[in-house]
């Protein structure tokens, strides 16, 4: 299971995604 990140309040990493996404790709302050 993916680790909910601290900025993913709606835990948007806990479900499927249809690409890989990196730390990178959602780090966009």
């Amino acid at each position: 299971m993916r680790k909910a990140l601290s900025r993913d309040v709606e835990k948007k990493s806990l479900i499927p995604i249809p690409h890989p996404v990196r730390p990178e790709d959602l780090v966009d302050d």
